[in-house]
């Protein structure tokens, strides 16, 4: 894991501020169909991690609905928004619902149409394997290893309270 531009002091501090973990689905989490299930058993244990802390956790995504993110969507405290072209517009009117504002979320994308959202987020992230335009733009990129294990990664890093 490195940082852009941030220490590890201000990483901490902007982490006590994330009050919602959004992730792009189709490259972020979800690398191949093989995956879905492995992705769904995550999202789960990474939910109910958040549940005692009073935080949400969900994905946006330009995909239209499938199984799996009906699933998600039946998570506790998990929601899914899907068919976002434009996911700073959609993902403001679930921080408007919700009572939040973009300082209070935590986003990671890998593409172009992650680009707008990822710069209003209060913390942003990327995998190792997005576009380089993504890795300029973000606070933190995960290395290959903690790329294939997202959320995995997040919740030993949530539960330690650092980066």
């Amino acid at each position: 894991m490195r940082f852009n531009s941030l220490t590890n002091e201000e990483i901490v501090n902007k982490l006590n501020d994330i009050k919602i973990f959004m992730f792009d689905l189709d490259g972020v989490l979800l690398k191949s169909s093989q995956d879905k299930e492995n992705i769904y058993r995550q999202m789960k244990n990474f939910c109910n991690a958040l549940e005692s802390e009073n935080r949400f956790t969900g994905i946006i995504t330009a995909g239209n609905e499938s199984e799996l993110t009906q699933n998600l969507n039946g998570l506790e405290n998990c929601f899914v928004l899907t068919s976002s072209f434009n996911k700073e517009k959609v993902m403001k009117e679930k921080l408007d619902e919700l009572g939040l504002d973009f300082e209070n979320l935590f986003y990671m994308g890998d593409g172009i149409l992650d680009i707008m959202l990822l710069r209003k987020a209060g913390l942003s992230c990327a995998p190792s394997n997005a576009r380089r335009e993504v890795k300029r733009t973000v606070d933190i990129i995960l290395d290959e290893e903690e790329s294939n294990n997202i959320l995995d990664t997040m919740i030993l890093q949530l539960s330690r309270k650092i980066f």
